[in-house]
């Protein structure tokens, strides 16, 4: 994957998929605020939209872009 495809979804907002006990999930609404790529895998630094909080870097797979 290209510098210029990795850094096309910097700016843009989706939902982060976060893991919480007794197998439930939330989406975390996210702005993707920085891409990497990290042996092979794709990692999005994002940020959460709406409330506090520092952003942090996740598995690409875990969040959902929006167009």
């Amino acid at each position: 994957m290209s510098v210029a495809e990795l850094a096309r979804v910097i700016g843009k907002t989706g939902a982060v998929s976060v893991d919480v006990s007794g197998g439930a999930g939330w989406l975390v609404p996210c702005e993707v605020v920085d891409v990497r790529q990290v042996w092979g895998r794709v990692q999005y630094r994002v940020s959460p939209v709406g409330s506090d909080g520092e952003p942090v870097w996740v598995e690409s797979s875990r969040v959902a872009v929006s167009a």
